[in-house]
């Protein structure tokens, strides 16, 4: 039995991957991008909304639409629902949060783990020992009892410097299988 008693998920690009069949849509891209690059959802929408030259309900219009550029990496969803009950999870999402609804209505990220902290609302965002720190006060845990997986590496080295297991996923081949070993 492994000695992890908390796998933290990282959402974009590890839960969640832009869906293969993806066309892009420069406005949509647009307006993901400004709120992805800005917490602080007001003035990120105002950012959005003086750059591209559209107007509020187009904004609103296009939010409601990023999730669905979005799948499920159906590999990890499994891993969660294995890991309902046996261990703590959580979900750790740098972002805006005017697109969470959005992503819950799409895929039930709020209900899929025992925790979901997103960088928005806590005023802290991953790399920031903070975050992680925050993460494991709410899961119960010690930072060395986590398991902390995300595609950024930076964010990985710096949740090992706090003692947590770290993984850097690309969802490339055999990943997957680690994972698995490395929790049984």
């Amino acid at each position: 039995m492994s000695a992890i008693s908390a796998v933290l998920f990282d959402m974009g690009g590890v839960l969640l991957t832009k869906r293969r069949s993806y066309q892009t849509n420069a406005t949509l891209d647009a307006i993901e991008n400004i709120i992805c690059s800005d917490f602080d959802s007001d003035r990120a929408k105002n950012k959005a909304i003086t750059e591209l030259k559209i107007d509020e309900v187009t904004f609103f219009s296009g939010v409601s639409e990023i999730p669905r550029k979005y799948e499920k990496d159906e590999r990890l969803w499994g891993l969660l629902a294995v890991l309902k009950g046996k261990k703590r999870t959580a979900i750790l999402n740098n972002g805006a949060s005017i697109t969470l609804d959005s992503f819950d209505e799409n895929f039930g990220i709020y209900g899929a783990v025992d925790v979901f902290m997103n960088s928005a609302l806590k005023g802290v965002a991953k790399p920031e020992p903070a975050f992680f720190l925050r993460a494991c006060e709410r899961l119960q845990v010690f930072p060395h009892q986590c398991l902390f997986i995300d595609d950024t590496k930076e964010h990985v080295v710096a949740a090992e410097q706090l003692g947590m297991r770290g993984f850097h996923w690309s969802g490339a081949e055999g990943e997957y299988q680690m994972l698995v070993e490395i929790l049984e």
